[in-house]
């Protein structure tokens, strides 16, 4: 995370992402880094990245963390869509008789 330097980021950031309904825990383990644990079925990384954003931090530019962060919004968009598919008949109930 680019402009992430002081103990006072690392407050704000917590606190700014803890409030976001959906938002279970935020880690930062070393300066610059950021791991969010998050309900998907009530926000996603589209709905916390503008925030950091917002605050004035933003994302690294480095190779490695666009293909992370592209991968991250490909598997969200894909588990989203499958939690949102119907039952397939094998799995569904009989009807009662």
């Amino acid at each position: 995370m680019v402009g992430m330097t002081c103990e006072g980021c690392v407050s704000r950031i917590n606190e700014t992402l803890s409030k976001i309904d959906g938002v279970k825990k935020v880690r930062i383990k070393k300066m610059g880094c950021v791991y969010v644990e998050y309900d998907l079925m009530k926000v996603s990384i589209k709905g916390i990245e503008p925030r950091l954003f917002e605050m004035g931090y933003g994302i690294s530019k480095n190779i490695w963390q666009k293909i992370k962060t592209g991968w991250i919004h490909y598997s969200e968009d894909t588990e989203y869509e499958n939690m949102n598919l119907p039952a397939p008949p094998c799995c569904s109930k009989p009807p009662r008789t």
